[in-house]
């Protein structure tokens, strides 16, 4: 019996579903859903840093609270005025 070669062709998945990629979603001036983060480096009222696979995130903000903090995905609600990546 002849075998046959098989080929694979390369799959694309989207980036969502890759975890080092952070998604963010951010609702207003009050509200965001980090996903796929890495920890947090530091945490207070007026800051938060986060380490993601893209680096360090630097929320900057009033009344920062960490609402929810789970292992992949952590929800911070204040006032947001800024966010950046530290290069």
């Amino acid at each position: 019996m002849k075998r046959r070669a098989i080929k694979w062709k390369s799959v694309d998945f989207p980036e969502e579903i890759d975890p080092l990629i952070p998604k963010i979603t951010v609702l207003a001036q009050s509200d965001m859903l980090l996903e796929n983060h890495m920890g947090i480096l530091q945490y207070a009222e007026d800051s938060v840093r986060i380490m993601t696979g893209k680096g360090c995130l630097c929320v900057s903000g009033e009344e920062l609270k960490l609402s929810e903090l789970g292992s992949d995905r952590v929800y911070i609600r204040g006032k947001l005025i800024s966010w950046q990546y530290e290069g």
